[in-house]
């Protein structure tokens, strides 16, 4: 994986938890800061 490729998936993966909600919900990427290491990527809306 070429440094570019690194970076623009970092940056994404990045972008997705900041924009992500965090709480109770079903969808919720995590809770309290603490981000779900189980996150179904599909569900979540991301095309992986």
């Amino acid at each position: 994986m070429s440094h570019a490729d690194t970076l623009q998936r970092t940056v994404a993966t990045l972008r997705f938890f900041d924009a992500s909600a965090q709480g109770t919900e079903v969808d919720a990427a995590g809770y309290k800061d603490f981000w779900f290491h189980f996150l179904d990527m599909r569900r979540a809306g991301l095309d992986v």
